[in-house]
C-alpha cells in the first residue's frame, strides 16, 4: 500500500485508484461519485435509516463507502490523517486530499502552466541515457493528465524526437520519414530509440581507445609542428658556423701541409703561388674568390641553400662572395702564423666563431 508524503501526491493517486477499482469498481465509484444514506420520513422528516432498515443494494452501496475509506485511511501517514480523521464519507476525504495537495481550480491552472513550460523546455543531455530522459518526460506528462489536462500521443512523440541529441539525428530522419508515424504509440517509438542506443553503445564498446589515439596523434603533431617553426630561427646561423667550421678545418690542412713540407719547427714565408689579387699564398689570381665572385657562374654556386632555382638576389649573392673572399684571406693570412706543434686542436665553430667572422668582415 502507497503511504502518501508531499512529494508523492501524483504517483499515490493512481495507485490509489488502481487499488480501489481492482478490489470492486463500486468502491471506486464510491470514492469519486460520494454515498447519499438512505433515508426515510417519519413525521413528515427526513431521517436515516438504520443499518437493520437498509435493503441489499442499499447495503451493497454502504460497504463500498466504508471500504474506500478503509483503503484512504491506511494509504496516508498520521499527519495526513488527521486532515481526514472526523470524515464519514469517503469522497468528503478524497476531495480534502485532493485539495490540499493539487489545490484549487486557481491554484491547478497554475501548476499546469508550469508543467506545459516544464514540457517544452526539456532537452536530453549529452551525458543522459534514453531512460533518464524519458522518464522525466513521461513524469511531466503523467502530471498533465492528473490535472485533468492530458497530453496527446502524438505530441509526446514529436516532443521526444525534437528533444534528442546529435547521435540520433540519423534515426530521427528515419522515423520523421515514415507515413505511418501518426499511427504509432509512444511506447513503440521508445522501444525503437531505446534499441538503437543499446546497439550504438555496444559497438562504441569495442572501440574503446579511438578517443585516446586521436588526441595523442594530434598532441605528436603539435610538437612536431612547434620543433619545426623553433627550428627555422636558427637556420640561418647554423648554416654560417657550418660554414665557418669547413673553411677552418680546409686551410688549417692547408697550413699544416706548408709546415710538414718546410720541416718541423721552421719558420717562412709560404710555399706556393702568390695571388696578385688577394695578396695571399696557395693559389693563383683567376683562382681567387675576389675575383670569381664578380662572374655569373661563382654567384650562382654562393646559394645558401639547397634549391637551383633559389630566388635570392644579386645583391645577396655579392655581399655573400665578398665575406667568402675575406674568410678566405683571413685564413691565409693566419696561416702563416701558426706553429707546427703535435697538440690536437678542436676544429668544431659554434655560433660565435661565425659571429666574430662576421663582424671583422663588417
Amino acid at each position: 500500500m502507497p503511504i502518501l508524503s508531499s512529494e508523492n501526491f501524483d504517483y499515490w493517486k493512481s495507485r490509489i485508484k488502481a487499488i480501489m477499482r481492482s478490489a470492486d469498481v463500486e468502491i471506486w465509484n464510491s470514492c469519486v461519485n460520494g454515498y447519499k444514506c438512505p433515508t426515510k420520513k417519519v413525521d413528515n422528516k427526513e431521517v436515516y435509516k438504520s443499518d437493520s432498515e437498509l435493503s441489499g443494494s442499499e447495503k451493497a452501496e454502504l460497504q463500498a463507502n466504508n471500504r474506500a475509506l478503509d483503503i484512504l485511511f491506511g494509504a496516508v501517514d498520521e499527519n495526513e490523517h488527521q486532515k481526514i480523521a472526523n470524515c464519514e464519507i469517503a469522497k468528503e476525504a478524497w476531495d480534502i486530499l485532493v485539495t490540499c495537495h493539487e489545490g484549487t481550480d486557481v491554484v491547478k491552472q497554475s501548476k499546469l502552466q508550469r508543467l506545459t513550460t516544464e514540457f517544452e523546455t526539456i532537452r536530453m543531455e549529452e551525458e543522459e541515457t534514453f531512460n533518464e530522459f524519458y522518464s522525466k518526460l513521461i513524469s511531466i506528462v503523467n502530471r498533465c493528465e492528473t490535472l485533468g489536462e492530458p497530453i496527446q500521443s502524438f505530441r509526446v512523440i514529436k516532443k521526444i524526437l525534437r528533444s534528442l541529441p546529435e547521435r540520433f539525428k540519423t534515426k530521427v530522419i528515419m522515423l520523421e520519414g515514415k507515413r505511418k508515424l501518426k499511427e504509432k504509440t509512444v511506447e513503440e517509438v521508445v522501444g525503437i530509440l531505446q534499441t538503437f542506443e543499446a546497439d550504438m553503445l555496444h559497438s562504441e564498446s569495442h572501440k574503446p581507445k579511438t578517443k585516446l589515439l586521436e588526441k595523442t596523434i594530434a598532441f605528436s603533431s603539435s610538437q612536431r609542428e612547434n620543433r619545426d617553426s623553433g627550428s627555422d630561427n636558427d637556420t640561418s646561423d647554423e648554416t654560417l658556423a657550418l660554414l665557418t667550421k669547413n673553411l677552418k678545418r680546409l686551410f688549417k690542412q692547408k697550413s699544416t701541409e706548408n709546415m710538414n713540407t718546410k720541416g718541423k719547427g721552421m719558420k717562412g714565408p709560404p710555399l706556393g703561388p702568390k695571388c696578385y689579387e688577394c695578396h695571399g699564398y696557395g693559389h693563383l689570381a683567376h683562382e681567387c674568390a675576389n675575383k670569381l665572385k664578380k662572374s655569373t657562374n661563382f654567384k650562382a654556386n654562393l646559394s645558401w641553400d639547397d634549391d637551383s632555382n633559389s630566388d635570392t638576389s644579386v645583391q645577396e649573392l655579392e655581399e655573400k662572395g665578398n665575406f667568402m673572399a675575406f674568410v678566405t684571406s683571413l685564413c691565409s693570412q693566419t696561416s702563416d702564423s701558426e706553429s707546427s706543434d703535435d697538440s690536437d686542436e678542436d676544429d668544431g665553430v659554434d655560433l660565435k666563431d661565425s659571429k666574430v667572422l662576421r663582424e671583422k668582415y663588417d
